[in-house]
């Protein structure tokens, strides 16, 4: 059986999804580009922005078509807000939280055969009001989300699965279509469910993904799960969850709940075994990464703690011939100290590119946004960086069109993007998200505007990217080659400050290693070079 998994939203997601690959491969799938090749299909959704929501929704339309022909499951997990998770319900399969990714093999083998009589209309009814029933007596634990396409809700408490089917709206369907449906979905359970048992059972594919105690994992045993790693030299490490600052536009607090911070003995390990396996790009990821241990005072390191020991074994490394570098995302100002800026100076191997957030230039769209920070803050810790990392690069995060945001709000967001003269900014217009405190307000910025605004700064971000690279032409860099460029005969990768650089060469084995490159030119944001290495030929 072949799975095919797309992962949408931020790389907290993708990292998500290597650990969801990792217990599909022991389910006994294996992965297949194809969409129309998979037997599962399935999603890491991303509740934050709409787009990535409305790309949800495309992708379910069309799959749940293919089911009139082929036997079809579908599962969508991820950052999902409580009303997206809803709707989610009635079109896919299974849906499971990311906590709850361990028991998933053990929640499908629970599911049982419909029977005719279940099909009954008065047994539905009253299942839906059993459900209804327990949901409004324990609000604060709602029944599971997951549950194949033909139940509505997963197992109600005090009924037998195989009796009492929910039955999911499917609008503008025929009675064909709805069977069709519903036996291609059962069709695909009974087939997993033999699968599992071929394996051992659930509970042995568990045993065999979480070796430790669950209940050593605040997660659940979620970050026990040995990722499948997407690339052989790249790696995420998630080290955080949730987040606990509650901006006034964000849907983080709503979809991944409150900060959790990993075991820092588990992370070290994990960033031991990368370094062993020859990684040369890790980074460690939290919605709020720099408040890591905060939630576990005087039990866990601090996050400059964390850093100091992930520099020893960069260092230790170093010796053995092996080099790497390190970052972390996405970090908030309000976190970011000066003890973290001179651990990061201290070790060669924790990269000198900081990525920290603005959102707004204007003091007051930041207290409306609740960040909790001013300007002033903001400005004094970038004064910080240039002084204790003057190498480093700066990459930012900016909303244009927040609610209410006047012109002049905006002019000083432009003034700060000259100011600060970041590297990278990831610009994004401001969309409501159901359930952040903004999502109240109106959302009174056309979208014209908002496009206007994001085309000006984003022509502010390459004049100062363009200004700062233009000082890199005739030097040399270290450069770690990621991939085949687009432009035929070229390699492409970054900098140890994530800048992008082409250069001309066809050999493949460059692809995952360190080069040196002497840059010949410059665009706003990126670069081309030579390599220096007479042993390659360079076309």
């Amino acid at each position: 059986m072949k799975y095919h998994l797309i992962h949408l939203g931020c790389q907290m997601n993708q990292s998500d999804a290597e650990r969801i690959t990792s217990v599909l491969h022991a389910m006994g799938y294996s992965p297949t580009d194809s969409e129309e090749d998979a037997n599962l299909l399935g999603i890491v959704a991303c509740s934050v922005r709409q787009k990535a929501i409305d790309k949800v929704y495309s992708k379910i339309q069309k799959w749940n078509t293919w089911k009139n022909r082929k036997n079809l499951l579908t599962f969508v997990s991820g950052c999902i807000l409580p009303s997206d998770r809803e709707k989610f319900l009635e079109r896919f399969d299974l849906l499971f939280s990311i906590k709850e990714l361990p028991e998933l093999p053990q929640m499908i083998s629970q599911y049982g055969v419909v029977t005719p009589g279940a099909l009954d209309p008065q047994r539905m009814q009253k299942a839906q009001e059993i459900a209804q029933h327990n949901a409004n007596q324990s609000p604060a634990s709602p029944p599971r989300p997951v549950g194949p396409m033909w139940l509505k809700d997963p197992k109600p408490a005090g009924l037998a699965f195989t009796e009492n089917p929910l039955p999911v709206t499917i609008k503008q369907k025929t009675p064909e279509h709805t069977e069709a449906v519903r036996k291609s979905t059962l069709h695909s359970i009974r087939a997993l469910q033999d699968e599992l048992k071929s394996l051992g059972g659930a509970e042995s594919i568990r045993r065999t993904l979480i070796q430790k105690n669950p209940q050593e994992d605040p997660m659940g045993g979620f970050w026990f799960i040995e990722p499948s790693y997407s690339s052989d030299f790249e790696a995420f490490i998630p080290i955080q969850n949730g987040c606990d600052k509650f901006c006034s536009f964000c849907a983080v607090p709503y979809t991944r709940g409150r900060e959790v911070s990993r075991p820092s003995r588990e992370i070290l390990s994990e960033v031991q075994t990368l370094v062993d396996r020859g990684y040369k790009s890790i980074t460690l990821l939290g919605q709020n990464v720099n408040s890591y241990g905060l939630d576990k005072p005087g039990q866990e390191l601090s996050f400059p703690q964390l850093m100091e020991e992930i520099g020893k074994i960069g260092d230790r490394a170093s010796q053995e011939g092996r080099e790497f570098w390190t970052y972390f995302t996405s970090p908030h100002p309000r976190d970011m100290t000066d003890e973290l800026l001179h651990v990061i100076a201290k070790y060669p191997c924790l990269a000198k590119q900081i990525h920290l957030p603005l959102q707004s230039g204007d003091d007051k769209v930041l207290f409306k946004m609740n960040r909790n920070h001013s300007m002033a803050r903001y400005r004094s810790i970038v004064t910080n960086i240039r002084e204790i990392l003057p190498e480093a690069t700066i990459f930012t995060d900016i909303i244009v069109g927040f609610t209410s945001e006047t012109n002049q709000q905006f002019e000083n967001t432009r003034q700060a993007v000259r100011e600060f003269k970041y590297n990278m900014a990831f610009i994004a217009m401001y969309s409501p998200r159901p359930g952040a405190a903004s999502s109240r307000w109106d959302d009174d910025i056309s979208q014209d505007e908002k496009k206007r605004r994001l085309h000006l700064l984003s022509q502010d971000l390459q004049e100062v990217s363009l200004e700062y690279n233009r000082q890199l032409v005739g030097k040399t860099l270290r450069v770690l080659v990621e991939k085949s460029d687009r432009k035929s005969g070229y390699l492409s990768g970054r900098t140890e400050g994530k800048i992008g650089v082409r250069f001309p060469s066809s050999d493949s084995e460059l692809i995952g290693q360190f080069v040196d490159l002497t840059i010949t030119s410059c665009q706003a944001l990126s670069l081309e070079g030579q390599l220096t290495d007479a042993r390659v030929t360079a076309l």
